[in-house]
């Protein structure tokens, strides 16, 4: 794409649509294959999270850890807002499932930020097409 090793506007509306939407940046970059399999890693351990009453990672004062928690949680993107828009965001703490559900979203958020420095490198050229097939 750019090779100049700069942030163009162009590759931050990648960025932005690639962190709302995971795989979205690798499509957009032609790595279709990629987009693909990270659009169905994160997103099927953000529902399996779901699916064992998980919830997600909030903010809370008096642990402050939480804020960390949180902040991976929020890089799966648009499905943080709908989660909380819908009222599934705080899980069921009492299901067998809370804590391994809770992680799997915690590491759902994590993996697509990962996934956006992948499309960055791209983006910008510090990732070559040999490396990045």
């Amino acid at each position: 794409m750019d090779n100049s090793g700069s942030l163009t506007p162009r590759l931050g509306a990648i960025l932005v649509l690639a962190w709302l939407v995971p795989g979205a940046g690798h499509a957009l970059l032609n790595r279709r294959g990629r987009a693909a399999v990270l659009a169905l890693g994160i997103l099927g351990l953000f529902i399996l999270g779901l699916v064992l009453h998980g919830g997600m990672y909030a903010p809370d004062a008096a642990e402050p850890l939480t804020y960390l928690g949180a902040a991976g949680t929020l890089g799966v993107g648009a499905g943080y807002f709908v989660v909380e828009y819908v009222g599934l965001a705080t899980g069921h703490p009492t299901e067998r499932g809370f804590e391994y559900g809770r992680t799997f979203t915690l590491i759902a958020g994590l993996l697509n930020i990962l996934a956006l420095l992948d499309v960055y490198d791209l983006g910008t050229g510090r990732k070559g097409a040999t490396q990045a097939a």
